[in-house]
């Protein structure tokens, strides 16, 4: 008797009409159709993923030209950067998409970078069997000069650059190909300058007379704070100088850059520069002292982080130039930077 009274007094499961008029019903099943509607989409999005080695094997490119390209123009000087212009061709099974190109350019001697370039996505899928449009590359840095003539001119100081280039989605980074940058300028033909030429000219005139006439007398390297703030110290490397007249006539309107690179590389780490220098230096003075310190450095969190990781601040050394208005640039030398941090105080 005691277990007739036990099942008839047990709750009965309650049917799906009756269920389907409950609140907490249709709040479970709404929850349950968006989490299978997404664990669907999450599947298909993994089934249709593609790998790095699949993406690797479904590009291959088939054009390929380079050159040097504008980055800057003014009446002073020119910027160029090294471009590669590209086409793909889908090998593969499967349409590409939402892809997007970028490049490393890189010393062909020593391998140390100059820059990279990196492209928008396309998102537009390329069919298997497909051919893309042209695809450019081109590097956020590069050479300055006062002209572009310069380069050709000075052709054996413009080191050769090599670009990788890779193919980039959500998953994978792969490298699709490795090419020469030619020596080539965008908007002047290519064409090069006879020594009996390049002495014909006037500007190589002056920057003869003026490599001639200017010596670096005394110099003084070091890392200076740019920037202090509680939050971070920025520090960069400067260069002083005082140079000497040793030419007969007097110089005027001169102004100096450095060219700071990693020491054992070459890398090119940051740039610095002078206003022209308007007081006339005489036949055998020597200039007051002349300071030229980078545009960028390392950013550390406090002075305790800074002396912790000296050790770890890579070694710098500047190409130091001088150039009137009507000249190319002269190098004066290549000094190393010391590697200690003082307050700047000029």
């Amino acid at each position: 008797m005691e277990n007739n009274s036990f099942f008839e007094n047990y709750p009965k499961k309650k049917k799906l009409s009756e269920r389907c008029k409950q609140p907490k019903f249709w709040a479970i099943s709404i929850v349950a159709i968006f989490v299978l509607f997404f664990l669907i989409l999450f599947l298909k999005e993994l089934k249709n993923r593609i790998s790095p080695e699949e993406l690797k094997e479904s590009i291959k490119i088939v054009y390929q030209n380079s050159k040097w390209v504008n980055k800057k123009v003014s009446p002073y000087e020119v910027t160029i950067v090294p471009s590669i212009t590209i086409k793909i061709k889908n090998i593969g099974k499967r349409a590409l998409k939402n892809i997007r190109y970028s490049g490393d350019f890189l010393y062909k001697e020593g391998g140390g970078l100059l820059g990279d370039g990196i492209t928008p996505m396309y998102t537009k899928p390329l069919d298997p069997g497909k051919t893309s449009e042209e695809i450019l590359i081109k590097s956020f840095h590069g050479y300055t000069a006062s002209s572009k003539k310069a380069f050709t001119i000075n052709k054996q100081k413009w080191k050769k650059i090599k670009v990788k280039i890779f193919a980039r989605i959500s998953s994978a980074l792969v490298k699709i190909g490795e090419y020469p940058i030619k020596q080539e300028i965008e908007g002047i033909k290519n064409v090069p300058v006879s020594e009996s030429e390049e002495k014909e000219t006037e500007k190589v005139k002056i920057t003869k007379q003026l490599r001639n006439s200017i010596q670096v007398v005394w110099n003084d390297t070091k890392w200076i704070y740019k920037k202090s703030t509680h939050k971070e110290i920025i520090i960069v490397p400067k260069i002083s100088i005082k140079v000497k007249n040793l030419g007969k006539n007097p110089i005027k309107n001169i102004s100096f850059k450095g060219d700071f690179e990693v020491e054992n590389t070459g890398e090119p780490f940051s740039y610095g520069s002078t206003i022209a220098l308007k007081k006339q230096l005489i036949n055998n003075n020597v200039s007051d002292i002349i300071h030229i310190k980078a545009e960028y450095g390392y950013s550390i969190p406090s002075i305790q982080a800074l002396e912790q990781n000296k050790s770890n601040i890579k070694k710098i050394k500047v190409r130091l130039y001088a150039k009137s208005k009507n000249s190319e640039d002269v190098l004066l030398g290549i000094y190393s930077i010391e590697q200690i941090v003082k307050q700047d105080e000029d």
